[in-house]
């Protein structure tokens, strides 16, 4: 029941954004098969709390996914590449490609408005073989990375990395005020009001996830709806309310 549950989700979000947020997480399920075309609202088997779900999340949910995309994709490695890709996602405050000491090669734009020091960059840099995430609290607000490691032979030679302010992508949703946004139990963004901020931080969320990539609760009068999102082994949980439990 929990995997059907689980899997209607996935096929909306997959309907409504693309395709490839399925493939990063179907090897959770076993003998599961993807339709090709779901309408959301059609579904019977798809609930009021479910389709709030989607709806706030795949508008956002699409951007970083073609951002991986774009990551995935690049393999030759210029200062015109990066370029091309900070054009292509306006909410990125920078990008750029690292030695493995922090060293800068290209930096997008040449002054960022949040710029990252070789102590941050350093901070992000892990042994990883396949894109990750990791966040950073700065003096002007929180930043979420996302790393590429690029292979010189048997070793990572380059490290690319697109970085973000998550307030300026996580309100860019049909319902910010719905919505909340964690990564490694740390809230990122909440447009959901500030009295529930606590609870929601203060849940286990490492034991949650464990436990499956989706699920709900519920907090005094007002029912949670979760859904984890991997970018490689990195997961974000997006959180929506819906304004009525019942």
């Amino acid at each position: 029941m929990i995997v059907r549950h689980v899997l209607c989700i996935l096929i909306c979000i997959c309907t409504l954004s693309s395709c490839q947020i399925w493939e990063k997480t179907k090897s959770m399920y076993r003998g599961s098969i993807l339709p090709a075309k779901v309408n959301v609202d059609a579904r019977p088997d798809v609930g009021e709390n479910v389709q709030r779900l989607v709806h706030v999340v795949a508008p956002i949910d699409m951007q970083i996914e073609r951002l991986v995309e774009s990551l995935e994709r690049m393999n030759a490695l210029s200062r015109q590449e990066l370029e091309s890709m900070f054009s292509r996602f306006p909410w990125l405050n920078g990008v750029g490609a690292y030695t493995p000491s922090g060293e800068v090669e290209y930096q997008i734009p040449a002054q960022p408005v949040k710029r990252l020091s070789r102590q941050d960059i350093l901070e992000v840099l892990a042994e990883e073989e396949d894109i990750y995430v990791r966040y950073l609290d700065l003096d002007l607000g929180p930043e979420l990375c996302v790393v590429k490691p690029e292979l010189s032979g048997e070793d990572i030679g380059t490290y690319i990395v697109a970085h973000f302010d998550p307030r300026s992508l996580f309100t860019k949703t049909t319902a910010p005020e719905s919505l909340l946004v964690l990564y490694q139990g740390k809230i990122l963004w909440s447009g959901t009001s500030s009295a529930f901020n606590a609870s929601i931080e203060a849940k286990d969320w490492r034991q949650i996830q464990a436990q499956g990539v989706q699920g709900d609760f519920q907090i005094q009068d007002r029912k949670f709806v979760w859904l984890s999102r991997y970018i490689g082994k990195s997961p974000l949980v997006y959180v929506v309310y819906k304004e009525n439990a019942g």
